[in-house]
């Protein structure tokens, strides 16, 4: 019923709510690699001072994401963001995003990322524009 339903997103809400954003660490990169592969991402350019993680009240890393310095800083790379699958779905991917564009060298670098199609709404609500190759 609605009101079950209305009783459970507010005890899943005190989660989304613990999580924290922070720097990634040296020691997160073993559980980053290992969800980029589980994920099936690019494993390349694994800087953890490009990363930005989350992480639940036990410190424990439920996402994370990196943007990255390309052609001299002149542009910017997203890449590898992703949130433990049941976790999904509660802002968690979004603000990682978010922070991680707060973190390019301006406002005005123009920040590029290479997703599947069936992600593109996500990064279109998040200001992102497709692009098409040439």
């Amino acid at each position: 019923s609605f009101h079950r339903l209305l009783a459970l997103l507010a005890c899943l809400a005190p989660l989304a709510a613990a999580v924290r954003l922070g720097p990634a660490r040296a020691s997160d990169l073993p559980a980053i690699k290992k969800s980029l592969a589980a994920n099936k991402m690019n494993p390349l350019f694994v800087d953890a001072n490009n990363f930005v993680a989350a992480r639940d009240s036990e410190g424990t890393l439920v996402g994370a994401a990196q943007i990255r310095p390309l052609e001299q800083g002149e542009a910017a790379e997203l890449a590898s963001v992703f949130v433990r699958p049941e976790l999904r779905g509660r802002g968690i991917g979004s603000s990682l995003v978010r922070e991680c564009l707060k973190r390019r060298s301006s406002p005005e670098q123009p920040v590029y990322l290479l997703t599947l199609a069936t992600s593109t709404t996500f990064y279109e609500r998040l200001g992102f524009n497709v692009v098409q190759g040439g």
